[in-house]
């Protein structure tokens, strides 16, 4: 069990540990291979962040509670530092979601429009959705 493959991250590598770690905890493991690469490269680098061997730890035991937990990022953590310098920044990521919301049908932008409720759609898992209902009013699908 121990040879399985675990994915990394988009910039971290997985550490030997926390990939003992998800190994050994199956509940994390899928949610691991459940989540995106970007997110799995927050829980690295927050792991490979601490200062201390005690910190690091106890971040590897709360990865695996809080994927247990079905949280898709680590709690109460800034992001990748990293990332931003390899010119992956949040901005451009969130630039590039936006491109792909655009087909979002033009009924469910209405309806965000005429009724937003913040984190409907986040608590959906819809993304695209999200983005849609974070559109200015009168802002379609098109950006007209």
């Amino acid at each position: 069990m121990t040879d399985q493959a675990v994915p990394g991250g988009v910039v971290h590598t997985l550490p030997a540990d926390l990939r003992d770690a998800l190994v050994a905890n199956s509940a994390a493991l899928e949610a691991w291979h459940d989540i995106t690469p970007l997110a799995r490269n927050e829980f690295i680098c927050w792991v490979e962040d601490a200062k201390q061997a005690k910190t690091r730890e106890r971040r590897i035991r709360r990865t695996q509670e809080e994927l247990e937990e079905g949280m898709r990022r680590p709690c109460c953590w800034p992001g990748c530092r990293h990332r931003e310098r390899g010119g992956r920044s949040a901005a451009a990521c969130a630039g590039r979601l936006a491109q792909r919301a655009q087909p979002v049908g033009r009924a469910l932008l209405a309806a965000c429009a005429r009724d937003p409720v913040p984190g409907v759609a986040e608590r959906a898992g819809n993304a695209a959705a999200a983005l849609a209902c974070r559109a200015p009013v009168g802002v379609d699908a098109d950006g007209a």
